[in-house]
């Protein structure tokens, strides 16, 4: 089944206007323990208050984790690792940060590398389940297969679907390669997930 043209349409307008937002981030090309919402603790606590992150988290405990993520080798050994450096991580801090932080540490990934990395989000999950034919929950805990998934569905044909839906279209950004596209993958599940409900 096509994805539907006025969902593609809005991701595609979702994405561009989170990506403007946050671009220092997405085109940062440095060390990911210099990613700017790492080192500005005033931009990283407007990212945990807009992608609603470490909710129950105590602010001395986010901050403490702001600050060991900018030690190497912690984050970029995570990311050099792929989805299970993700998994890891989460686990590895799941004490300090009362529990499993899963999408906290995804979201940061996909700023870092777009291109690779898809941010594990609750409404994008189940959309990504339903577009599986999964029964929605078939990724809550794992970051490794929530990712094989994604990588999966972009190869695919909702992936051709989407690229061929870009070409031709003035993006509000230039990413270059597949990072862009797969923003707009991840806008796309968020909306067949649910996450906005007047969205037809």
């Amino acid at each position: 089944m096509p994805p539907d043209m006025q969902h593609l349409n809005f991701a595609l307008w979702s994405a561009g206007a989170n990506w403007l937002a946050w671009r220092a981030d997405f085109d940062f090309a440095g060390p990911a323990e210099q990613l700017p919402v790492l080192v500005d603790p005033g931009r990283f606590k407007r990212f945990v208050k807009e992608y609603g992150v470490l909710r129950g988290v105590p602010s001395a405990g986010r901050e403490n984790a702001r600050a060991l993520l900018l030690v190497p080798p912690l984050f970029g050994d995570a990311l050099a690792a792929g989805a299970e450096g993700i998994d890891r991580l989460a686990t590895d801090l799941s004490f300090d940060l009362h529990g499993k932080q899963t999408a906290f540490f995804s979201k940061l990934a996909a700023f870092a590398q777009p291109g690779r990395f898809v941010a594990y989000d609750r409404f994008a999950r189940r959309g990504l389940a339903r577009a599986t034919g999964r029964p929605d929950g078939s990724y809550d805990g794992s970051y490794r297969n929530y990712s094989i998934d994604i990588d999966l569905s972009w190869r695919g044909e909702l992936g051709k679907q989407i690229r061929s839906f870009l070409r031709g279209r003035a993006a509000p950004v230039n990413s270059g390669g597949n990072a862009f596209g797969r923003r707009v993958l991840d806008a796309y599940l968020m909306v067949k997930g649910g996450r906005w409900p007047n969205v037809a």
